[in-house]
């Protein structure tokens, strides 16, 4: 078992009425597996653009996540 920390900012943290939560998975799962179990969770995800970042990064859909990550749903946003 592997107990994932997701951080949610902005219309996400909206969306899902909270800021953080656990998750635990079976096994360990991709990024693209992960926002599939988040979007069954929380169905309004679908509704939503957003990026996964793990570490301050973005990751591709390949990406394993490990407990020991920091997990972060990000909306879409533009610097100036």
């Amino acid at each position: 078992m592997t107990e994932l920390k997701i951080n949610y900012y902005g219309m996400i943290a909206e969306c899902t009425a909270c800021e953080e939560e656990f998750l635990t998975a079976a096994k360990l799962v991709s990024v693209q597996e992960l926002d599939h179990l988040l979007k069954q969770k929380h169905p309004n995800l679908k509704k939503l653009s957003y990026k996964i970042a793990i570490n301050h990064s973005f990751v591709t859909p390949d990406t394993l996540v490990q407990s020991d990550h920091e997990i972060a749903l990000l909306p879409p946003f533009a610097g100036g």
